[in-house]
């Protein structure tokens, strides 16, 4: 992607610094989305959006509570109105995201899909700010290979339950023997769903390794879905998905996937400039 900030690149980093950059950056990725998704941010949609955030506003109980005067709600309507196109557009992006293709599927899996019970115990990987990059592959392979030495004693028959009260990192979970509350596929992170969804009653996987540290896994029940994927259910589904306010959550997310998707050189000063 090319942003050309030309003769204007030394006041305007002056200005705003690096971190405006990005969001410039940001902004050209949500509205090439847009546009390539077929979403329009006319005046008339503009409006209604700037007019729901003045309403779901004007019903916060803090905001309620101030009193405000007519001038102070219109200088709030003049801030929500600067950041109307990038705050559509997002929200836009987002609500489509979960009502097609991938993000349709989570949210039935989240609804209505099949969950496991299952337990785990952690090796957690605590990594120092700053570590050098020996010393956190030192501590990741530490953490493996106590990880694998659990695997080999519970298929030779340990008690799981006793061994992740002993040795499990998790605090939530080590003093249940490592159970966790029934999940669906969307509530725990991809490395860890990948496997316990794979897994009989009562296997023990392989070291599973997530953005916490390394798990053992054992699935006790297959629950089965709640409500069969049809198409009735998919559409009350997407209806409801769509009406589902957008969280920061949601935004961040979409922008993290935009900017992984983009390739994004920052190239100072640009080439043939003085």
């Amino acid at each position: 992607m090319t942003l050309r900030l030309g003769a204007y690149k030394d006041y305007l980093l002056r200005q705003f610094g690096e971190a405006q950059l990005d969001v410039w950056i940001n902004e050209h990725l949500v509205a090439r989305a847009a546009a390539e998704a077929g979403i329009e941010a006319t005046p008339e949609r503009l409006e209604r959006w700037i007019e729901s955030k003045l309403e779901q506003t004007r019903g916060m109980r803090e905001f309620a509570e101030l009193g405000w005067e007519q001038a102070q709600w219109e200088e709030l309507r003049r801030q929500y109105r600067r950041h109307a196109r990038m705050g559509f557009l997002l929200e836009e992006l987002a609500k489509r995201r979960r009502t097609e293709g991938e993000g349709l599927r989570r949210e039935y899996e989240a609804r209505y899909g099949e969950r496991r019970r299952a337990r785990h115990i952690l090796y957690a990987v605590r990594v120092p700010p700053g570590a050098e990059a020996a010393r956190r592959a030192e501590l990741w392979e530490a953490a493996r290979r106590k990880a694998e030495r659990a695997v080999e004693r519970l298929r030779a028959g340990e008690d799981f339950a006793a061994l992740a009260r002993r040795e499990s990192e998790d605090p939530a979970t080590a003093h249940r023997g490592g159970e966790l509350p029934a999940f669906a596929r969307p509530d725990m992170v991809e490395e860890f769903a990948a496997v316990a969804f794979s897994l009989e009653p009562g296997a023990i996987s392989e070291p599973v390794r997530s953005q916490y540290g390394w798990h053992v896994i054992q699935v006790l029940e297959i629950i089965p879905p709640a409500r069969p994927c049809t198409e009735e259910v998919l559409a009350e589904i997407r209806a409801a998905a769509a009406a589902r306010p957008v969280d920061q959550g949601e935004v961040n997310r979409l922008l993290e996937e935009l900017r992984a998707r983009a390739q994004i050189r920052k190239l100072w000063p640009p080439a043939g400039a003085d």
